[in-house]
């Protein structure tokens, strides 16, 4: 019984990933090819991901796996 409920979890839960990154991604491509009212400057968002990435991501994944 444990099987089938940690089963239907990790489906349900991988449906919603897959429901919810889609969405994302439409948004995304929808704002890229049809401007709203203001402009994304994308370089700007780039650099702060990246800025992200390096400042908080990669130093807890590093710590994470020592």
């Amino acid at each position: 019984m444990d099987e089938l409920v940690i089963l239907l979890l990790l489906v349900t839960t991988a449906g919603c990933a897959v429901v919810v990154a889609r969405g994302i991604l439409t948004f995304v491509f929808r704002v890229m090819t049809h401007p709203p009212f203001i402009s994304i400057q994308w370089r700007l968002v780039t650099f702060v991901v990246a800025l992200f990435w390096f400042w908080y991501l990669a130093p807890t994944v590093a710590a994470h796996l020592r």
